[in-house]
């Protein structure tokens, strides 16, 4: 195997892990863990940890590990604030970059019954990602690809209900079905309401938990 293929590998395994939290938030995980789990040399595993450390959600102890960051309520404030200020912007400004047919695939993939957490936050996490990419501006891009790690993280840990899931969806149904009638005023709307739902939705969880 190459190098660069293991290092992919490494990444996105442990990635994964960590956001579905089997590696739990505030607690500490070994190189030689990593090595055993994956099978691979620490080389690989020491250039994924550095990436990871880069998004926030691990920090590199010497002498104690590998430090999985805990979800805090300033966690999901920094989140919240930062995607409450950029996403409403992007879509209100540059929203009509989508072509119809792409909304309208989006309008059948969020209309599709699907239950499954991981699938329905990367779903979501696509949806939005793709709002912000509409500006063309790199540094929106760059700080928004290190904050989703931690957003994907907070909706899988924060377990939000089944009643939350099945309202977030509909609000997504409600914001394409906005901007398909080319109404961007209505979908900003209802993409920050989205937002603050989701907000509050996150802290109401992390005091349950």
């Amino acid at each position: 195997m190459s190098k660069t293929y293991l290092c992919d590998y490494a990444y996105d395994t442990i990635k994964e892990r960590i956001l579905r939290c089997q590696y739990a938030p505030n607690t500490y995980i070994t190189e030689e863990r990593l090595v055993e789990e994956l099978n691979i040399s620490r080389t690989p595993i020491r250039t994924a940890l550095d990436a990871l450390s880069k998004e926030h959600i691990v920090k590199i102890i010497p002498k104690k590990g590998i430090y999985i960051t805990d979800i805090t309520p300033d966690q999901i404030r920094d989140v919240y604030e930062f995607r409450i200020l950029i996403e409403p912007y992007a879509l209100r400004t540059y929203g009509n970059g989508f072509s119809k047919q792409e909304l309208k695939d989006l309008l059948g993939q969020f209309k599709e019954e699907n239950r499954d957490p991981w699938a329905l936050a990367i779903q979501d996490n696509a949806f939005h990602t793709q709002i912000v990419s509409l500006c063309r501006n790199e540094l929106f891009s760059s700080y928004y690809a290190l904050m989703q790690s931690l957003n994907m993280r907070l909706r899988l840990y924060c377990s939000q209900s089944d009643a939350r899931l099945i309202e977030s969806n509909q609000e997504h149904i409600n914001i394409l079905t906005a901007m398909l009638k080319d109404d961007y005023a209505a979908a900003e709307a209802i993409l920050l309401n989205h937002l603050q739902t989701a907000k509050n939705s996150a802290y109401d969880a992390l005091i349950q938990l």
